[in-house]
């Protein structure tokens, strides 16, 4: 007995206590196939398995009861188990759509494709949900049936998203990127929720696809999303699109006045400096003048400090930057305008006293102070 088959027995064994009290009184009145699918529901997978001897079957519905037990296996991952349940499950009788689609998904966890797309090829497509696109389209591309894939990835007119998402992989595989990039553009024009945009991005990444219509569409129908806005900043910058970035955080910058200071450093980016100046002052104007000043006194230019335009209340809030703007009118001989603006000064550092005292030296032999 190898190993695997031993912990299956011994949670098999472990299940005869699987159910309290109070949940044997929850199943009491159900009886045969309502009482496996309430077990299947609550995830009791191998009380079904324990249960399924004991329990008497009606003829008509034996297909029904095997389908619970497969189920119960296949959730427990006894695949090969789940198989053998299908087969003896009277299967050459009517059975629905659901009993080929479980044969179909076991059949490709055991990689036996041919299984897998014939059992879904018996399956109308108005049942297909979720997965059953992605698992079936696998088993048709393993089985090297490419004609009837694409078939189905071209030419089937459901808007299930799922199925939308299967079709752009096999298209793309296949070199068919016009008609891919065609559905594309018409679902997602439509507005879709956030996650679906995610979704689609995420997939054709997997595929090497960069199609940015997707997340600029994404970004019109949700500018509040800030992993979607990211997502498409990342990828114009990466492209060099940097006029459509900052117009991005403009018109952001409706709801938000932080995006302005985006918008400026991107349009610096694109060499717009004037349009970047303007949004940089909308922004946060004296944190742009001030980064202004600095620039100018690192360069030692004093002239073009003093064509700042600083309001004085913001001079009161800032006593290095009105030594600045004094030091620089004194290096110019404006001398009483410097002074005018040291004696705006509550509290004097021992600079300012010293360039005040400076200054009325200049005042009384300004020849010895000219540049």
């Amino acid at each position: 007995m190898n190993l695997t088959n031993f912990l299956f027995i011994l949670l098999f064994s472990c299940s005869a206590w699987a159910l309290t009290e109070e949940e044997e009184k929850k199943y009491d009145e159900l009886e045969g196939v309502s009482f496996l699918r309430a077990l299947i529901q609550d995830k009791k997978y191998l009380e079904v398995i324990r249960q399924f001897p004991s329990i008497s079957k009606e003829k008509k519905e034996l297909s029904q009861y095997h389908y619970h037990l497969a189920e119960a296996h296949f959730a427990l991952k006894n695949y090969q188990k789940a198989l053998e349940v299908l087969e003896s499950g009277n299967p050459s009788k009517n059975v629905s759509s659901d009993y080929h689609k479980l044969w179909g998904r076991v059949a490709s966890q055991l990689k036996e494709f041919k299984t897998c797309s014939t059992k879904f090829s018996q399956i109308k497509l108005k049942d297909f949900v979720g997965v059953d696109w992605e698992i079936m389209a696998n088993c048709l591309n393993q089985n090297g049936e490419t004609k009837k894939l694409l078939e189905f990835a071209l030419n089937h007119k459901t808007k299930n998203f799922d199925y939308f998402l299967m079709s752009q992989k096999y298209l793309a595989r296949n070199g068919l990127h016009t008609f891919a990039k065609e559905k594309r553009r018409r679902l997602l024009a439509s507005c879709l929720k956030a996650d679906s945009y995610l979704r689609v991005w995420s997939l054709l990444e997997a595929e090497k696809i960069i199609d940015l219509n997707v997340l600029e569409t994404a970004h019109a129908c949700h500018p509040e999303s800030i992993e979607l806005t990211s997502l498409l900043v990342k990828n114009l910058f990466t492209a060099g699109q940097y006029h459509s970035i900052a117009y991005i955080f403009e018109t952001l910058s409706i709801r938000d006045v932080a995006y302005l200071k985006h918008a400026a450093e991107f349009y610096k980016v694109a060499g717009r400096n004037t349009v970047a100046d303007y949004f940089f002052t909308l922004g946060d104007e004296n944190g742009f003048l001030l980064a202004r000043s600095t620039q100018f006194l690192n360069q030692e230019n004093y002239a073009g400090l003093l064509t700042i335009p600083f309001k004085t209340s913001f001079l009161k809030t800032n006593k290095d930057l009105v030594y600045a703007m004094a030091y620089s009118q004194f290096k110019y001989l404006e001398l009483e305008s410097s002074k005018a603006i040291l004696l705006s000064q509550k509290n004097k550092s021992s600079r300012d006293l010293q360039l005040e005292n400076l200054i009325d030296q200049c005042k009384a032999l300004d020849w010895k102070c000219r540049p």
